[in-house]
């Protein structure tokens, strides 16, 4: 009876895991893949987020560019590019052109989508414009910015861990110093800031909504071989908005 017991105990505590995990899983809305994410965030509060962060980000790159005419053709063709989305019926996406002279674009939770001057001028179609905007659109589809939050909750709770470690195990001064500077690696998050496969996930969007749009996506190349003069004219130092890419030899 005793030894029934404890193969039923050790049968339940196996099961404790794997349902965690299940529980612990979204389902990207791209590829129907399952995605590790303790914490989730409905489209309500999604859209919170943006709303929340919109304004900061607008303020940072100088706010709207000062001409209608642009923002509300190019504010068409994203809306159109937006019909074409997986999420279309989750956002009412919005478009803005930032006044910023750094070469830039982003999205953000909740449908934000922008692109600098900076970026915009240096665009040598339409077509190449609707492949960089249809990247950051990728973004908001596969959901990048809460798993990448889930990441750094992920990498902050083993740090925590790790520092509650310290305590127990009362490390000398010298220990303790390493374990510090490993908990100091951990960045705060960035909603902005995406992982190299994530960055070619949406790059294959970026193609997905130049083909669907019937432009060539070939014209997303331009837009690599911009960033490749970019790195060339930095030297050794890479911009800060390419960091976190793929190498642009890879893209293109």
């Amino acid at each position: 009876m005793f030894a029934q017991r404890s193969r039923r105990r050790r049968l339940r505590s196996g099961l404790l895991p794997a349902a965690l995990l299940a529980s612990a899983c979204v389902t990207d809305p791209v590829t129907g893949e399952s995605r590790f994410a303790v914490m989730q965030w409905d489209v309500q509060e999604e859209q919170a987020l943006g709303d929340q962060a919109a304004p900061n980000l607008e303020q940072q790159f100088d706010g709207a560019l000062p001409d209608a005419a642009a923002q509300q053709y190019l504010g068409a063709v994203v809306k159109e590019m937006a019909g074409h989305s997986v999420r279309k019926d989750d956002f009412a996406y919005q478009f803005e052109i930032l006044n910023s002279s750094e070469p830039n674009a982003f999205a953000l939770p909740g449908g934000y989508v922008y692109i600098t001057r900076g970026l915009l001028v240096n665009l040598e179609s339409e077509g190449e414009f609707v492949a960089v905007l249809g990247h950051e659109l990728g973004h908001v589809e596969h959901k990048h910015a809460m798993l990448q939050q889930n990441k750094t909750l992920f990498a902050g709770a083993v740090v925590s861990a790790i520092g509650v470690g310290t305590e127990m195990l009362k490390l000398d001064p010298d220990q303790a110093k390493c374990v510090s500077a490993l908990a100091g690696t951990g960045a705060p998050l960035l909603l902005l800031h995406y992982g190299r496969a994530q960055e070619s996930e949406a790059d294959q969007r970026g193609v997905h909504f130049s083909h669907v749009m019937g432009y060539d996506p070939r014209e997303m190349k331009k837009t690599f071989e911009y960033f490749q003069r970019l790195e060339r004219q930095a030297g050794a130092s890479t911009p800060s908005f390419l960091r976190s890419h793929p190498t642009n030899e890879q893209r293109l």
